[in-house]
C-alpha cells in the first residue's frame, strides 16, 4: 500500500490558484471509516468496519458530485461498546440493520460504476491475496481514495479483508494521504483533523 500525491503543488500559499492546477485524477473518493473499538483497545484488538462512507469529489472544481453511506454489521464483535457508540455516533440498531463487509464492497463498486469510474464485476478488479497494485504496473483508474492518513485502508480494510478472506479490489491499494499533503503544504510536522479544519 502506498500513498500517491495529489499533485506537486495544489496552489500557491495565498490560495488564489488552488483550483487551477491539473490534478492527476478526475475524481477523489473521500473516505473515513468508523470501526469497532473499546476504551482502551486491548492489545491485539482487531477492528471491524461499521461505517463505509464516501463523498465523491470532482477534481476539476472540488465540488461534491455524490455520496454514499453504508452501515456494516460486524461479524466478530456484533455488540458495539458504549465507548464506540459515543465516539462514532453509530447506534447498535444501525449496525444490526447493516450489511456484511463483502456486500458493502460490492455496493461501493456499483456506486463507482454508476458514476462511470469503473466497468466490470468487482471480482475482475481483485488481485490475489498478498499481491498489491503497485506490483502490477501503472494505475489504471481515473480516481483515487482520499483519506486522513493511511489508517482507513491500510489498518482497517486490508487486515479485515485478509482475516475474513474477502477479496479486495486493487483500487483500494493506493490513496491520497490528505494529512501528509496538508503538512507538506503548510510546512508543519504534524496535524490532526481539528488543526486541518
Amino acid at each position: 500500500w502506498r500513498a500517491v500525491p495529489m499533485s506537486e503543488n495544489i496552489g500557491d500559499k495565498s490560495g488564489e490558484n488552488i483550483h487551477k492546477k491539473k490534478q492527476p485524477y478526475d475524481y477523489y473518493c473521500v473516505l473515513d471509516f468508523e470501526a469497532t473499538c473499546q476504551e482502551p483497545n486491548p492489545e491485539g484488538y482487531e477492528h471491524e468496519i461499521i461505517e463505509f462512507p464516501i463523498v465523491l469529489l470532482d477534481a476539476k472544481d472540488l465540488k461534491v458530485k455524490d455520496s454514499i453511506q453504508i452501515f456494516v454489521k460486524p461479524r466478530d464483535k456484533p455488540k458495539l461498546s458504549e465507548f464506540c457508540t459515543r465516539l462514532t455516533g453509530i447506534s447498535q440498531q444501525q449496525v444490526d440493520s447493516g450489511v456484511s463487509l463483502n456486500d458493502a464492497l460490492q455496493r461501493i463498486h456499483s456506486f463507482l460504476i454508476s458514476h462511470g469510474l469503473l466497468e466490470g464485476k468487482y471480482e475482475e478488479h481483485c488481485l490475489k491475496q498478498g499481491q498489491y497494485h503497485s506490483d502490477t504496473g501503472s494505475w489504471p483508474y481515473n480516481f483515487a481514495f482520499a483519506t486522513d492518513g493511511p489508517w482507513d485502508l491500510w489498518r482497517f480494510l486490508n487486515p479485515e479483508c485478509q482475516r475474513k478472506h474477502i477479496p479486495k479490489a486493487s483500487y483500494y491499494d493506493m490513496w491520497v494521504n490528505v494529512r501528509y499533503l496538508f503538512c507538506e503544504f503548510h510546512e508543519i510536522h504534524r496535524a490532526n483533523i481539528s488543526s486541518m479544519l
